[in-house]
């Protein structure tokens, strides 16, 4: 059975189970998915998805899910996870370089939109790269640590959450401002926005099968537009503050709007299927 096949089998399983254990089952899912991170997903989903069969069948015999799972359903899922099969050193460098290449276009999208001239910063990308990784690292392990903890603790989680995410953007925005212009590279007008039409455009057709990838569309083509706009203005020696300022916000912000609309569509979308 193929991965998904056991993602789509367990959610028609839980179906099955009473509102109570569907929550219970249901947290008992989520933590996999989170502390099993680095483990292999196909095999991850095998194995929820036969607990969801061993409890359906328990279930028909009266059991509820803290019943058949018991009241630590955590340390359960952990001894499960030690002994399962790990992804392989490959699978953990593809993930690594999918997070790495996003946080490091979205920095190029962000200096061809806000910059004359477009400016290659190595030292910035790797910046970039390290801090993305370690925020992806440090919010999973707190999501995970957000399932099944009491109430006052999940409050002292929110607030490391919305830590790492305070030191993540003011490292990004304020800290790369402090590090030593190492290796830059000039691209030359047109070439910078060969360059930038074309990584776009090619990132755009690799995400346009998945529904969610769609969504970035929008923010790809709304940085776009600005970084031409602010070109153009330049190259014509507009300085109306409603050409270089306000109209470059107004459309970034659509199109962030745009990409946050496209997103919770897709989910509700999904959550319907789900539900049918």
């Amino acid at each position: 059975m193929k991965s998904a096949m056991y993602f789509e089998e367990t959610q028609a399983l839980m179906k099955t189970f009473s509102q109570e254990d569907q929550v219970y089952f249901q947290d008992l899912w989520d933590y996999f998915n989170l502390a099993g991170f680095l483990y292999e997903e196909k095999a991850l989903r095998e194995q929820v998805y036969n607990l969801a069969l061993d409890f359906s069948q328990a279930g028909a015999d009266g059991l509820t899910a803290k019943d058949y799972f018991g009241l630590d359903p955590k340390g359960m899922a952990d001894q499960i996870i030690e002994n399962m099969p790990k992804e392989s050193t490959r699978s953990v460098l593809k993930y690594g370089a999918i997070i790495s290449g996003i946080v490091t276009f979205y920095r190029l999208l962000s200096d061809f939109a806000s910059q004359a001239v477009l400016v290659l910063k190595p030292l910035v990308y790797l910046t970039d790269i390290i801090l993305g990784l370690l925020a992806v690292g440090i919010i999973f392990y707190l999501l995970r640590r957000l399932i099944f903890v009491e109430e006052k603790a999940k409050k002292a989680i929110y607030v490391a959450f919305v830590l790492v995410l305070g030191f993540y953007f003011v490292g990004e925005i304020v800290g790369v401002r402090f590090l030593p212009a190492l290796a830059w590279f000039v691209v030359p007008s047109p070439w910078d926005a060969l360059l930038m039409t074309g990584s776009s455009g090619a990132l755009i057709l690799w995400q346009w099968k998945e529904e969610f990838g769609r969504a970035f569309i929008f923010p790809i083509v709304a940085f776009l537009v600005v970084g031409f706009l602010h070109r153009w203005t330049l190259a014509q020696g507009v300085q109306n503050l409603g050409m270089t300022v306000l109209l470059p916000t107004v459309i970034i912000v659509f199109g962030l709007v745009i990409y946050y609309w496209f997103t919770i569509r897709a989910l509700k979308k999904n959550r319907t299927e789900s539900d049918k």
